[in-house]
């Protein structure tokens, strides 16, 4: 509660006491080091929780043996608590036990390159490279660059960042894509359809080979169509502004009137009944006036018996009367209050109307609309072109559609309709606009047959039972086709290693195949 007091500004506390501005800034400042103290508490808690849930999770990485996990939870909670003994220690168990797991990782890739398992050397390697930067295993790791996958090589590349590495990732990515694309020797007239109009397929390698399959596109019988319909349309205009009445004066002038009649007839029951209440205080007075001489005389000492007696009646019906009076009065003092409340609000609504018929005008302006028909031109254009395809002695053939419409008329200034003129392609510019139908229609096509390719991968991996080649053929479907993911089949690559060599090590197969895009 503010007030002012000799010109400066007081506060009343609670007790009633004045305060001073300086003990008001005073008092602020205090509440302001409490808030601080309040974020600050909320912040330590925050980082305490996140403390406790990074060494929780750290510890069950440990005694699950995933001490690759281990050491990263390690690390995130001691950026957190630098203080805590307990997890530099366990951390130092974590490492060491990740090192141990390195060994028996490195001489399984030795074995694996001696006995020319490529692809798991490769991988082997790659995870060895990503922890520990071995210089001999980096060189073995190179030498297998021009085989089969990069999937530990993409490891390093999240995790180091290296230059040299990123630009052997790169090459291995473009070598390996290109080796898994379905090769195709495409045979087509580039003046028809584009002379890059199968680049940026993914998964296609455009190229000429005893591998590649034979693929020719041709374009025949073309037909053309050429209509013209005319047809009316019609359109609504504003043909012109016409003053009419304001409904909304209208309805306030009528309001007043009715409420002029209700405030008239209103006044005249409340005369009534206030020339009703002067009348009955008038008896009233009148009563207690008898009442009272009534009173005195039975006063008197030297009063007969029958004259006292007709005085006691009489006083009797004069109270009487009174009761009488004073209930009709009383009745009389509530119509009147209902009637005057009534004759209140009866006023106050009249005044109200007065007041919006002073804001509205008398007469709005309405838009008037008409109908205008005209007459509308048509011309349709179509051109169909017969998309042959021939594949190891298979003809396909399907028909690709250009159509295109365009409207003419003559000017209308009433509706703001100006000339125009309907445009008709050349039979050259249907062709071209056909041709680019058509190369559509054939990338589709293509983009089938990849599919069929990868699906074919697929079902090679599914009939070979070595799990040595069950990898190669894997990793090969995750880098054919459009790459779409396959999280089942990401899960058997990582299970393929962690059945062998333990769970010390992620491999998150999506991302690491997608660090780079190949060139096309």
């Amino acid at each position: 509660m503010y007030e002012r007091y000799n010109s400066k500004l007081h506060i009343v506390s609670k007790t009633g006491k004045l305060m001073k501005k300086e003990s008001l800034n005073k008092l602020l400042s205090y509440r302001s080091i409490g808030r601080l103290v309040l974020i600050v508490s909320f912040a330590s808690t925050l980082a305490a929780c996140a403390h406790q849930r990074h060494t929780g999770q750290a510890n069950d990485y440990l005694q699950q043996g995933r001490y690759e996990l281990a050491v990263r939870e390690y690390q995130q909670a001691l950026k957190l608590k630098s203080s805590n003994i307990d997890n530099r220690q366990r951390m130092k168990i974590a490492q060491a036990e990740l090192d141990r797991w390195l060994a028996k990782v490195r001489a399984g890739a030795d074995q694996a390159y001696d006995h020319q398992q490529l692809a798991k050397a490769l991988l082997l390697y790659g995870k060895i490279v990503q922890l520990q930067s071995d210089p001999q295993s980096l060189g073995r790791y190179q030498q297998l660059l021009d085989q089969l996958t990069l999937l530990l090589y993409g490891k390093i590349v999240q995790l180091q960042s290296d230059p040299q590495s990123l630009g052997r990732y790169q090459q291995l990515l473009d070598q390996l894509t290109r080796q898994h694309a379905l090769k195709v020797n495409l045979h087509y007239d580039p003046l028809l359809m584009g002379v890059n109009f199968a680049d940026n397929l993914q998964g296609i390698d455009i190229q000429a080979g005893q591998n590649a399959v034979d693929i020719v596109i041709a374009l025949t019988d073309y037909q053309s169509t050429n209509d013209y319909l005319e047809s009316v349309q019609s359109q609504e205009y504003l043909s012109g502004i016409e003053t009419l009445v304001n409904p909304n004066y209208l309805y306030t002038q009528n309001r007043i009137g009715e409420n002029r009649v209700q405030v008239k007839k209103l006044r005249k029951k409340l005369k009534r009944y206030q020339s009703r209440k002067r009348s009955l205080n008038a008896a009233i007075e009148r009563v207690q006036l008898t009442i009272t001489q009534h009173t005195s005389a039975l006063a008197s000492e030297n009063l007969q018996p029958d004259k006292y007696a007709r005085l006691e009646r009489a006083l009797g019906k004069a109270l009487q009367s009174k009761v009488g009076f004073v209930a009709k009065r009383e009745e009389n003092q509530r119509a009147l209050d209902k009637y005057q409340r009534r004759y209140h609000h009866a006023e106050h609504d009249l005044n109200e109307a007065y007041e919006r018929l002073a804001d509205l005008p008398p007469t709005v302006d309405q838009e008037v609309f008409d109908v205008y028909s005209y007459m509308l031109g048509t011309l349709r254009q179509s051109m169909s072109v017969d998309v042959l395809i021939e594949q190891q002695g298979r003809r396909h053939i399907q028909t690709a559609m250009f159509s295109r419409s365009d409207s003419e008329h003559s000017g209308h200034p009433a509706i703001g309709l100006s000339d125009k003129d309907a445009i008709e392609l050349s039979s050259r510019q249907m062709r071209a606009e056909a041709n680019k139908s058509a190369a559509t229609l054939a990338r589709i096509y293509l983009q089938e047959q990849r599919d069929a390719h990868r699906h074919i991968l697929a079902l090679k991996r599914q009939r070979e039972t070595h799990p040595a080649e069950q990898l190669e053929l894997a990793v090969g479907y995750l880098l054919a086709g459009d790459q779409s993911r396959d999280a089942t089949l990401e899960s058997e690559v990582r299970l393929y290693l962690s059945r062998e060599y333990g769970v010390a090590g992620e491999f998150p197969v999506h991302h690491l195949l997608n660090l780079y895009k190949p060139a096309q």
